[in-house]
């Protein structure tokens, strides 16, 4: 009998020195530390992102030792959660507060899952370890359970101005800007307020709510952490006079960043309006049009919003190619279009690129346009992209295999770094040698091209 109470003995308390939970078999001293949390509950701002939002404070253990004698630990988690997803473990030394910023704990709600708006409860535990002996002395132990409220890490837009109306179920969700508190939307705006909140119901916070002056189609960047909104409003040239054509995807962009909106280019003869969002893909989105069928792109004119691309579909017609300067203030509802002569007796006035190197391959129409440098000495054209191994050479239009080319001297000419390589114009490739470029070192590069000079550099970036 007593062999087996023995054997007893020893298996449970094995057993109890294997237990997964730390504090099972160690009855911990009585905590001296008393951790504590301020404010208390915790309620955080995204306009104080970088302020401190919570400070962590105790109290040394008050023992023969002294403090210095004592590394603590800091670990925060989910309450009863067993520390599974805790921070990565803090050490402290000879220190008696800890703090956070409004935008750190918010980040580490967001990463425990939890919606913003919501309150959450905390857990946080500092252990205090004797360090100094090899005389074993238990760790002490202070625990703090306490509540946060965080804020939005989606945010949405809704408003009379905009399509949602007050309804907060339609709010359209915004883009966060990644590394900032601020989120981006670009949609259809009319006269009216305009309300960023965090979430798609009745009990969102509002967080901030703007006039809007006039329809349009607007980009929307809200910051959070200064409360501010800026807007743009995004032009692009579509139509047959333009280098994109009527494909959206290929949509010229206007530098809508200045105000007001200018690009300079050639145009052909045709036809050219203002898409407002081309990335759509669709013509039943917001324009901006002529006045009137078949206008003449000269002076100062009034322009229309055209919100749905219904109605009347009036545009500019281009009658003279050429270069074009063209300004447009969506502010006032006017453009401007001015000739520049400056490429009138260039032999060749655009110039794509195309082959199994380039960003598109072979696909008709061309979409790799080389642009025009009005900085560089006359005639140059200048591309800057990805390329990878394969062929490449220069059309002189955007649709035709058979239509004028520039070709290299030689078949399966290698491309080597900063040369200068002659370029043949050929005004059509019907029963012409097919001769082109062969790049073997993938990577970013610049191409210059001069229709002067006849020549061409591959810049490797």
């Amino acid at each position: 009998m007593k062999k087996g109470l023995y054997l007893f003995t020893i298996v449970s308390i094995l057993w109890a020195c294997k237990s997964e939970d730390p504090y099972a078999t160690i009855n911990q001293p009585e905590d001296q530390m008393h951790l504590q949390v301020s404010p208390s509950p915790v309620v955080l701002n995204p306009q104080l992102r970088d302020e401190v939002a919570a400070t962590f404070t105790w109290t040394w253990p008050e023992l023969q030792y002294g403090a210095e004698s004592y590394v603590c630990a800091f670990k925060m988690d989910i309450a009863d959660n067993q520390f599974k997803t805790a921070i990565p473990k803090m050490t402290i030394a000879n220190d008696n507060q800890l703090t956070f910023t409004h935008k750190e704990l918010n980040d580490l709600l967001a990463d425990w899952g939890i919606v913003a708006g919501q309150s959450a409860q905390l857990e946080a535990e500092l252990i205090a370890e004797f360090k100094g002996t090899d005389v074993y002395v238990k760790p002490m132990i202070s625990k703090l359970i306490f509540t946060i409220t965080g804020y939005a890490n989606h945010l949405y837009v809704m408003g009379s101005a905009t399509l949602a109306g007050t309804d907060f179920a339609s709010a359209f969700e915004m883009d966060k800007i990644a590394g900032t508190d601020a989120y981006n939307w670009r949609g259809l705006l009319s006269e009216g307020s305009i309300q960023f909140v965090s979430a798609q119901k009745a009990s969102a916070i509002i967080y901030a709510s703007f006039p809007i002056s006039r329809s349009g189609f607007y980009d929307v960047t809200y910051d959070m952490t200064d409360n501010t909104m800026t807007t743009k409003e995004p032009l692009y040239l579509v139509g047959d006079a333009t280098p994109g054509g009527w494909a959206l995807h290929d949509a010229t962009a206007l530098d809508f960043e200045t105000t007001p909106a200018t690009w300079t280019g050639f145009l052909s003869t045709g036809e050219v309006k203002f898409a407002c969002n081309p990335q759509s893909g669709v013509f039943e989105d917001p324009f901006y049009q002529s006045a009137s069928p078949d206008a003449a792109p000269e002076g100062t004119q009034q322009i229309v919003f055209n919100p749905d691309g219904k109605g009347a579909d009036n545009k500019w017609r281009i009658t003279e190619e050429g270069v074009y300067s063209i300004s447009v203030d969506v502010t006032n509802r006017t453009v401007s279009f001015a000739r520049d002569h400056s490429m009138d007796d260039l032999p060749v006035k655009e110039v794509w690129i195309c082959g199994s190197a380039t960003p598109r391959g072979w696909d008709t129409p061309f979409p790799e346009k080389m642009m025009y440098d009005f900085q560089a000495p006359k005639g140059t054209f200048v591309w800057n992209g990805n390329l990878t191994e394969g062929e490449i050479k220069f059309p002189l239009n955007n649709s035709q295999y058979g239509g004028a080319f520039y070709l290299a001297d030689e078949y399966d000419m290698h491309i080597t770094e900063n040369t200068s390589y002659h370029i043949n114009y050929f005004a059509s490739c019907v029963d012409v040698p097919d001769k082109k470029w062969i790049l073997d070192d993938p990577g970013y590069y610049k191409i210059v091209l001069n229709v002067i000079n006849n020549t061409v550099k591959f810049y490797k970036q």
